[in-house]
């Protein structure tokens, strides 16, 4: 078999790769619940996540670095073993520490994963020429990987009644394939030659990729167009929000079940269509019509009370949250050559990472100690101001780019 043809063959196997990841996350739906039906507290679930984020934070540079001088196979065999890893300890585990050893290992298989997956994606398509498909491939693969929502989102709840742990053996089982696909994966890589020790090679590459993206407004831009999203998505989805439509909604778990159900087919079928709304917006309106469209779906999620329209507007939400992903994805893949990709993709996350870690369990106190509703309200008014505020800065400085293969 050729390259080109192992080239092609990496396309389906990304595909495939991106249901099975739809998978492991089975758990999605029902991931608060989970951990309250632990006895966790909102602060508790919010220190795990953030407990991942260190992790992240650690490895993102020195991972983006690895994929760059080793390869972006081995860093995402690297990522699915850990991910693997992670899955068994939140799987099989009951305390918070167990639960916290779990996020760590996925804060590992995050950092390895970042960077590394759109860069292969993206490399592949140059070598089939075929690089201005990135933004189609990408939506499709998103769209691909929340399909598996409306399976999860609608038989979650009713699996978790039965036995809270069966959403997350399907995650387990599911991120051991995900292992089995990434070892056959194919990259024509040629390790860069180093005439300093194994660690200065990597401290110069990560410094590299670091000056890159700390030099680049769009870069910086982007990144914290991205950690405002991240944040709060993180947030809403991870912690408060199948409590918030149970407790505050009262939503029946029949209800969330059609909720869901609506949400992730809104949330499918805008992602795979993704790329026609950017191919006749452009980048920059896209991102600009999601920052001032999300905030909104916060304060409608807020006063609606009919599980079908909460379910349409947290499809419209979810939506522009994979959408914004992709956007940022993209336009950084432009903006910077090849053999730094990962490496200024992991380094932007790192800064994400780092910003989240700080705002995250202040959330989960906040919405402790003032109730769910508050915590709705606070996210949706930082989501705001944090949208405007980079809205100001864009109009102030020009936000270009030059593409670069």
């Amino acid at each position: 078999m050729t390259d080109e043809h192992k080239h092609k063959a990496n396309i389906w196997k990304f595909y495939l790769a991106s249901i099975l990841g739809g998978f492991t996350y089975f758990y999605n739906g029902i991931e608060t619940l989970y951990y309250r039906h632990f006895n966790l507290s909102f602060e508790q679930i919010s220190i795990l996540i953030s407990s991942m984020l260190i992790a992240t934070l650690l490895l993102e540079i020195p991972s983006g670095a690895f994929a760059d001088l080793y390869g972006r196979k081995k860093s995402l065999i690297i990522s699915a073993f850990a991910g693997v890893i992670a899955l068994g300890f939140l799987t099989f585990g009951s305390t918070f520490i167990i639960f916290a050893a779990g996020f760590i290992f996925l804060g590992i298989s995050r950092a390895f994963s970042s960077g590394a997956g759109s860069a292969l994606l993206y490399d592949s398509l140059t070598s089939l020429k075929k690089g201005d498909d990135f933004i189609k491939h990408k939506s499709r693969l998103s769209a691909s990987f929340t399909a598996i929502d409306l399976i999860s989102g609608t038989l979650g709840f009713l699996i978790f009644a039965i036995d809270v742990r069966i959403p997350y053996y399907i995650s387990f089982f599911a991120m051991v394939l995900v292992l089995i696909i990434q070892f056959s994966m194919f990259e024509s890589f040629i390790p860069i030659q180093r005439t300093t020790s194994l660690i200065s090679h990597n401290l110069v590459q990560m410094k590299k990729g670091l000056l890159l993206t700390l030099k680049s407004f769009p870069i910086i831009w982007l990144t914290l167009f991205s950690f405002i999203f991240f944040v709060s998505c993180r947030f809403f989805s991870d912690v408060i929000s199948t409590p918030f439509l149970q407790e505050v909604k009262q939503f029946s778990i029949f209800e969330l079940s059609i909720l869901f159900l609506i949400t992730n087919s809104i949330q499918t079928i805008f992602v795979f269509n993704a790329h026609y709304f950017e191919k006749k917006l452009g980048t920059i309106k896209s991102i600009t019509i999601s920052i001032l469209v999300i905030p909104v779906t916060y304060f409608a999620m807020i006063y609606s009370n009919s599980y079908i329209f909460t379910g349409i507007v947290v499809g419209i939400y979810y939506a522009l949250i994979s959408f914004t992903e992709i956007l940022s994805e993209s336009y950084i893949n432009n903006l910077v050559e090849s053999e730094n990709r990962a490496t200024v993709l992991s380094a932007s996350s790192m800064l994400i990472s780092t910003l989240g870690l700080i705002i995250l369990p202040i959330l989960g106190s906040k919405t402790d100690a003032n109730g769910l509703t508050s915590g709705m309200y606070l996210t949706a008014f930082l989501t705001l101001l944090g949208g405007m505020f980079l809205l100001a800065i864009k109009y102030i400085i020009p936000l270009k780019a030059s593409k670069k293969e």
